[in-house]
């Protein structure tokens, strides 16, 4: 029985992805407005509660979609797939298909009851995938890319609304926005807008990453500023040097990193301040580059990042695990 305000689409249909053993499905929905790609792993098949994965592609100058989102699951430049896939989390991967020459500083799925809507279309077509009953939301990571701001940050500026809070949206644990900080002639409004949203959801991970000295880094460096000024611990940053990282490699660079640490709530925000980085423990932890990348997440106050990565690396020891996170805090 569907909440009487939600409209769905059509049922899904699903066929089997030979890159990662896993299942591509196809919603018709009518609140994301156009056709959605679903990806179901081996390891989330089945699950309940649901973790899921909603990603918002940008403008397609950066190549990666043909006729909808379902060619873009298929295609090489963003390997959204096998990276849940090789992350060996229970994530399943919904992708709708944007539509951007029908829309261009906002978007339907800006407004938290039509997203509601939307991921009650995507819970009930798991249906075609093998559940045998919708799940139940367990956790929820929202992430987009470039002009994908038209869609978070009017989820930002209805923080709100009583449907931020209810539905799919109550089980929100992470927000990722790769290189989508546009807007700097109203840094100030976006800036606030955030910081805004990341006061009443004190408990939801805010990633911001960004490019240094672009179009995208004013913003970024606002809420940065004023988030430590603020002591709001649940927002974390990324800058990179342009040269280093282009923008439309930047969600395929990143991306597997955020998978291994994702799906913890955020820490209250109660602190005087943002972690400042801190020199990596003296502590037993696998050697070569997944040391690196564990003692680069301690150093930068990403706690879930370095917790998921030194448990993928075969730490299991609990005490271990919990003096690698406290030296680092403290």
């Amino acid at each position: 029985q569907w909440p009487p305000q939600y409209g769905l689409g059509d049922a899904a249909t699903c066929s089997p992805d030979a890159d990662t053993n896993g299942r591509v499905c196809s919603i018709n929905s009518r609140n994301g407005g156009s056709t959605t790609a679903v990806y179901i792993p081996d390891a989330a098949r089945g699950s309940d509660p649901l973790s899921l994965v909603v990603w918002f592609h940008g403008l397609l100058v950066c190549g990666g979609e043909g006729a909808d989102a379902v060619s873009y699951l298929k295609n090489k430049t963003f390997p959204l797939t096998r990276q849940i896939a090789d992350s060996r989390r229970p994530f399943v991967l919904a992708v709708p298909t944007m539509q951007w020459h029908n829309w261009r500083d906002s978007h339907p799925l800006g407004s938290p009851q039509k997203m509601n809507a939307f991921l009650e279309e995507v819970r009930g077509g798991l249906i075609a995938a093998g559940w045998t009953s919708p799940p139940s939301f367990g956790r929820l990571i929202l992430a987009g890319h470039s002009k994908a701001y038209a869609v978070l940050n009017g989820l930002a500026a209805r923080v709100n609304d009583a449907e931020s809070s209810r539905g799919a949206l109550a089980t929100l644990t992470d927000v990722w926005l790769f290189d989508s900080t546009y807007g700097k002639s109203h840094k100030e409004w976006i800036s606030e807008t955030w910081l805004n949203w990341a006061k009443a959801k004190s408990n939801v991970n805010l990633r911001i990453l960004y490019r240094r000295n672009t179009d995208t880094a004013a913003v970024a460096e606002r809420i940065r500023e004023k988030a430590a000024g603020a002591g709001l611990t649940n927002v974390t940053f990324e800058d990179f040097v342009p040269g280093s990282l282009s923008h439309c490699a930047m969600p395929r660079a990143r991306m597997p990193y955020l998978l291994a640490g994702a799906g913890g709530r955020a820490p209250s925000s109660t602190g005087g301040r943002v972690p400042r980085p801190t020199p990596a423990p003296a502590t037993q932890l696998p050697n070569g580059s997944l040391l690196q990348r564990i003692q680069n997440a301690l150093a930068t106050g990403q706690w879930y990042a370095a917790l998921g990565l030194a448990v993928m690396s075969g730490n299991r020891d609990v005490s271990k695990l919990t003096n690698m996170i406290f030296f680092a805090r403290h």
